[in-house]
């Protein structure tokens, strides 16, 4: 489930670009620049819990 969550946001992300943003309208930027930061930020917590489950499996089989 994580894994598949995880492909469709770096899908999300890998698909956004500066142009997108220029084609949104002028009012609806805030927001769409908004909505990007809020993927980047699932992305980041995501990876770090990762990372964390990681570091504690290594730590529980090195015991």
């Amino acid at each position: 489930m994580k894994t598949q969550n995880l492909e469709k946001l770096l899908k999300t992300l890998a698909t956004i670009d500066f142009e997108d943003i220029a084609s949104v309208p002028q009012e609806e930027q805030p927001q769409f620049v908004e909505h990007v930061e809020s993927l980047q930020d699932q992305l980041i917590k995501f990876l770090k819990y990762e990372q964390i489950n990681k570091n504690i499996t290594s730590l529980i089989h090195t015991s």
